[in-house]
């Protein structure tokens, strides 16, 4: 009798410790997370400041739940970030992945001048892979329900849908870091555009930076990349509205006034209805429309089964210009950056 009460007392003496045991250690972990995001706040990376906002953690017993409302971030070269509040979710076997939801609305500045803004009013979601030094080495991002404005922009533009990702350092030698970027359903004004319509069905990029990542965009850290030979190669840049397709890639840097300057190869399929928007539109001349077509055309030959030609031409950017082939299509003002 008394060796089975033994047998019985055993197992559960050892369950009892064990729960103790995680239960004291989810705890002492879930203090060190809070911790860390406080010590984070107050020591950040040399030109930044954040604010992490009221940070809890939650999810004993199976899960790490933190949870961050009202955070805020804001870097010397003028880009900043809020949201509503953020949760990250972790459990102790799908580590190092951690899952993400940014609550809106949420509000990304992006460093220029004029500054780009991008007003989230839908959700935001992701995951990062924490590295072994605690930074992540991969971020994916998905946004929705975008509407940027200032830049460039004569108007508001309407996103339905933004995917992204990050990863730092890639294995390739050189590389400070690799991106991509997934724009789709992006709404433009009235351009006029009868052809092409207002609707941008995808934009996509898949980008290298090459050289040390600089800390801010500010003019003193880029030209210091520029100097130690920093580029950004674009392995692919692609582009589909109503009957344009663009596909090119190439490397673009900065000229000695920190402007952007390269050329990109491209592969462009239905341009003969674009030019002949952007003449009804007034952005081409009529004759400069004439001579474009007829030289793209005598450069693509023959066209497909469908009448469609596809020519294969550079784009060059240079002094503040935007050439296609022999065609100028687009002037960029000064960027000015902070000093």
């Amino acid at each position: 009798m008394r060796r089975r009460r033994r047998i019985v007392v055993v197992p559960t003496t050892l369950v009892v410790l064990l729960a103790a045991g995680w239960t004291g250690g989810w705890y002492w972990a879930a203090g060190k997370v809070e911790a860390q995001a406080q010590a984070f706040a107050a020591n950040p990376p040399p030109g930044v400041t954040v604010d992490p906002g009221t940070v809890s953690v939650e999810g004993f017993p199976l899960t790490f739940t933190v949870e961050s409302q009202a955070p805020s971030l804001r870097r010397i070269d003028g880009l900043t970030w809020n949201a509503a509040g953020v949760v990250a979710t972790a459990k102790p076997w799908t580590l190092p992945e951690v899952g993400f939801v940014i609550a809106p609305p949420q509000r990304i500045t992006l460093p220029g001048s004029p500054a780009l803004i991008a007003e989230v009013k839908g959700s935001g979601s992701g995951s990062a892979r924490i590295g072994s030094d605690g930074k992540p080495n991969r971020i994916l991002l998905t946004l929705s329900q975008v509407e940027l404005s200032g830049g460039l922009l004569q108007a508001p533009l309407p996103i339905a849908r933004v995917n992204g990702s990050v990863d730092r350092a890639p294995e390739e030698a050189g590389a400070g870091a690799a991106a991509s970027l997934d724009i789709e359903g992006l709404e433009t004004p009235d351009l006029g555009l009868q052809a092409m319509g207002r609707r941008v069905d995808m934009v996509a990029a898949r980008l290298t930076v090459l050289g040390p990542l600089p800390k801010a965009a500010t003019a003193p850290e880029l030209a210091a990349w520029r100097t130690a030979g920093g580029k950004l190669r674009v392995d692919n840049l692609a582009l589909r509205w109503g009957p344009l397709v663009i596909d090119a890639g190439g490397t673009l840097d900065l000229d000695d006034k920190l402007q952007p300057q390269g050329t990109l190869t491209a592969k462009i399929r239905g341009y003969g209805p674009v030019i002949e928007d952007l003449q009804k539109a007034g952005v081409v001349k009529e004759r400069d429309a004439g001579f474009a077509k007829v030289g793209l055309d005598l450069m693509a030959g023959q066209p497909a089964a469908d009448g469609t030609r596809t020519v294969t031409a550079p784009i060059t950017i240079e002094k503040g210009r935007i050439s296609f082939g022999p065609l100028q299509v687009a002037k960029l003002p000064e960027i000015r950056w902070k000093d």
